[in-house]
């Protein structure tokens, strides 16, 4: 039986209710609107702009407090910057949980297709990512919270299949960014708990 997939939103709601406060990176685009817009927490970090680049924060933040980071990424900002499973994979155990929303289309700049990733899948998984097959929709807040509830001994991959999100999505973030930043940061610094490995 077939499953119609969940939007965006909806699966981002999800995954924010599973985190508690676990760190989480929101990639470019709709993805942060729609979190800031869910339940702005001290432990998001939203990249605005520099598409590709989310994994590579989330894996920095992930190295530095060796505790669980989510990084909630886009499908389109994936195949902008595959090589970030390969950074990944350079540390031995770390506690990645990389969310992939893939909608097949740039959906914040006019909904054009995106190019398509492949088997992305099996790359991570030679990569040593542990990769879990997409739950049901409705699903992907139990998975999260079940990798959060059991320990992390390297990154695990989860390429979500999700619906556009249509017209109603929230307006931009307001604020100073450097201000989410420095909250991020001190977040971070919290949870750290003696690690002498620098958060940026």
């Amino acid at each position: 039986m077939t499953h119609s997939p969940q939007n965006k939103a909806a699966a981002i709601a999800e995954i924010i209710g599973a985190s508690g406060d676990t760190p989480i990176v929101f990639t470019t685009g709709y993805a942060c609107r729609i979190a800031n817009d869910i339940q702005d927490k001290p432990g998001h970090f939203y990249m605005l702009g520099s598409m590709g680049l989310a994994g590579c924060v989330a894996v920095g933040v992930a190295a530095g407090l060796s505790r669980p980071v989510i990084v909630v990424d886009g499908d389109g900002s994936l195949a902008m910057n595959p090589g970030v499973l390969l950074l990944a994979a350079e540390f031995t155990g770390l506690p990645l949980i990389h969310v992939v929303l893939d909608d097949r289309a740039y959906s914040s700049t006019g909904a054009q297709p995106t190019p398509p990733v492949g088997n992305i899948e099996s790359w991570a998984a030679s990569l040593g990512y542990l990769v879990l097959s997409p739950p049901p929709a409705g699903g992907v807040g139990s998975v999260v919270a079940g990798l959060l509830a059991g320990e992390l001994t390297r990154p695990h991959l989860l390429r979500l299949p999700v619906a556009p999100d249509g017209r109603n999505v929230p307006g931009r973030i307001e604020g100073r960014l450097s201000g989410y930043a420095a909250r991020f940061r001190t977040h971070c610094r919290g949870l750290r708990a003696g690690s002498e490995l620098p958060v940026v």
